[in-house]
């Protein structure tokens, strides 16, 4: 749960300590809290603590609106706000101060391979040195050094050559891989596009929604919208492939309402869209306006361009359907789109 100051404009009494309460605030507050104790024992809903908590904000804030005797409806709506707010104030919260562990790992890998680099050439460098000062010092210290002592040195001075250039070439192949894995990290956290819900949430988002929908009675669409081209934009730099999604996003969030979601899946090139309380022809229609827009999106690039056709896939909720479900049914769609141009896939699609 976010601390209770995110919330202090639904109930001013939050961001205050127990000292600070006036002693109107303090019969307001009891009140409210005798209100929802009272509401929740009437309609039969588990007194868990964080339910409890949504519902003490429902009253809070249908109370600061000025609504007194709200109805069922009002407050079943009320609830489903509190909900929103609460699930994109967890997820800003956690996109400020979580970092991906698996690109915080890669990064510190990285940092100790190349600490270990500099370590072996380090030790290399002091051990020849050793050897060649060694034998430096013995034919130095005689009038007229042998032709042994000569022969000596010339194999610390070939030692030193093979042993400097067989680490520099051994660094140099392994400084290549480094570069490649930053390149790879780079590309994983520039695609990391903050107009999109992080694939976590959206996934708990959408196990919650399954699971309320039995008692809600409210249903919703689940959208996955693939670039057709992006697996042929491998050598692209990852900040045009970054801002072409920023483009797309933008065209995707236009047609969304602040209570529809978008996420960007692990899968590079797969969109995925969370269209609350409507069906699957509701969904086709949004899908619909999008086809044109989305298709007109260019980045150029040298003489080339980024540009590509759409592939969606739409599943209709149902009290059954599992999040896992509704993406392997997606995904089967996907699987039938083709791959050259714009196209829609829904479940009538796979009877």
């Amino acid at each position: 749960m976010v601390e209770d100051s995110k919330f202090s404009d639904l109930c001013p009494f939050l961001s205050k300590g127990a000292n600070e309460l006036t002693e109107r605030e303090r019969q307001t507050l009891l009140g409210l809290l005798a209100k929802t104790v009272t509401f929740i024992g009437k309609a039969n809903i588990p007194p868990l603590p964080h339910i409890f908590y949504k519902w003490f904000l429902v009253h809070c804030y249908l109370t600061s609106k000025g609504v007194r005797n709200p109805s069922h409806d009002t407050l079943l709506k009320t609830y489903e706000y509190i909900e929103e707010q609460i699930e994109k104030a967890e997820a800003t919260e956690r996109e400020i101060q979580t970092v991906d562990r698996d690109q915080l790992q890669e990064a510190l890998h990285i940092i100790h391979e190349i600490t270990k680099l500099i370590e072996t050439f380090t030790l290399t460098v002091e051990e020849t040195e050793k050897r060649l000062t060694t034998h430096l010092k013995k034919a130095l210290s005689k009038e007229s050094p042998s032709q042994e002592d000569l022969k000596e040195l010339l194999k610390a001075l070939e030692y030193l050559k093979m042993s400097v250039s067989t680490d520099a070439d051994y660094i140099n192949k392994k400084l290549r891989e480094v570069k490649d894995r930053i390149n790879q990290l780079k590309q994983k956290i520039v695609l990391d596009i903050p107009e999109c819900m992080k694939p976590e949430d959206f996934r708990s988002t959408v196990r919650r929604l399954l699971e309320t929908s039995p008692s809600t009675g409210k249903f919703f669409s689940l959208v996955l919208v693939r670039i057709n081209n992006w697996n042929e934009w491998q050598d692209m730099p990852p900040e045009l492939k970054a801002e072409y999604l920023r483009r797309v996003c933008r065209i995707i969030k236009g047609e969304l309402r602040s209570s529809d979601y978008l996420s960007c899946l692990k899968e590079e090139g797969i969109l995925a869209l969370l269209i609350r309380d409507v069906r699957l022809s509701i969904a086709l229609r949004v899908v619909q306006r999008l086809e044109i827009p989305l298709s007109k999106v260019s980045i150029p690039y040298g003489s080339r361009t980024l540009k590509s056709s759409f592939a969606f896939a739409i599943v209709e909720s149902k009290h059954v359907y599992t999040y896992e479900k509704m993406m392997e049914i997606a995904k089967k769609l996907l699987n039938l789109c083709p791959t050259t141009s714009n196209s829609i896939k829904t479940e009538e699609d796979l009877l």
